[in-house]
């Protein structure tokens, strides 16, 4: 069985909208250097389903992105940027946590989680505080079912 999915575009070569074959559209708009701005269900007039910022913390860089759920929003802010263009901190801001937000700075990433295909589990690897290179963490043996 085929499926369709119907792709527009505006005069400047941007996704306006797509509609899968079920039927369902996502719209989406773009700011004047051709960014995404935001999604939309349905129409730009629709629920909107995600937002993004930009240049509020660095020239022509993301600022925030924003995904809206019944549940409630997430966030991810990007605080400021180092020489090269990388983020030097974040906050994520996740529904059911309130106010709260968990602030990571720059060379303090904890853990990198990587799906692997077939059947072999996630790997997680550690990084240390001062990016001295990636460590395999070992998973705990699970039992096996009798």
């Amino acid at each position: 069985m085929r499926s369709t999915t119907t792709y527009t575009y505006d005069l400047a070569g941007q996704l306006t909208s797509s509609t899968d074959a079920r039927g369902q559209t996502l719209a989406y708009t773009y700011d004047n250097l051709g960014r995404k701005t935001a999604e939309y269900s349905g129409s730009t007039t629709g629920t909107k389903l995600a937002s993004w910022v930009y240049d509020t913390v660095q020239k022509g860089k993301l600022t925030s992105s924003t995904r809206y759920t019944p549940q409630g929003n997430y966030l991810v802010g990007y605080g400021g940027y180092d020489g090269q263009g990388n983020p030097t901190n974040y906050t994520v801001q996740l529904p059911g946590l309130g106010n709260r937000a968990v602030r990571q700075p720059r060379d303090q990433l904890r853990m990198e989680r990587h799906r692997t295909a077939g059947r072999h589990p996630a790997r997680s690897r550690r990084r240390s505080a001062r990016g001295m290179g990636l460590h395999p963490l070992r998973r705990p043996r699970q039992p096996r079912p009798a």
